[in-house]
């Protein structure tokens, strides 16, 4: 069990299993299968319901920060965009980039340009793709193919 703080504690969404689960002052942590945990840090989390218990949905690049430290997620998808009070998706990916042992990240947005492609590759990003539950499934099949 790892044990936050109050205000630190990563708030997640609902999904159809619950990763994370308050139990009095401490975070009990169930998690799937090794290497098929998926974290989403979005503003929208409730388009990624679908992906079940083997997602967790933070709001924040700070939350998404907290759990990285603490579980080994097999890919990371983040917003582009604002995320929290000076957080996005590019700065997030950018501070990752330089990390030993990190998981694809992929940024989302509404709309996808090659502009912003090209940066959020340059930021430390596998890719930018559509933030939609089609465009994560067809990032986790790319990743599934190069592994192959």
């Amino acid at each position: 069990m790892f044990k936050f703080d109050s205000p630190d504690a990563p708030k997640t969404t609902p999904t159809a299993a619950k990763p994370l689960q308050r139990s009095s002052d401490r975070w009990s942590v169930t998690l799937p299968p090794q290497g098929s945990l998926r974290l989403l840090i979005t503003n929208y989390p409730e388009r990624f319901t679908r992906l079940g218990q083997s997602s967790v949905s933070v709001r924040t690049c700070r939350e998404g920060l907290a759990l990285i430290d603490l579980m080994p997620f097999s890919s990371i998808f983040c917003d582009m965009g604002q995320l929290g009070v000076q957080e996005s998706g590019f700065r997030f990916a950018s501070s990752l980039k330089n990390r030993d042992d990190m998981p694809p990240i992929f940024l989302m947005s509404e709309q996808v340009t090659v502009w912003d492609e090209q940066w959020a590759k340059r930021q430390g990003a596998a890719g930018l793709i559509p933030r939609t539950l089609e465009g994560v499934l067809a990032a986790l099949a790319s990743i599934k193919n190069l592994q192959a």
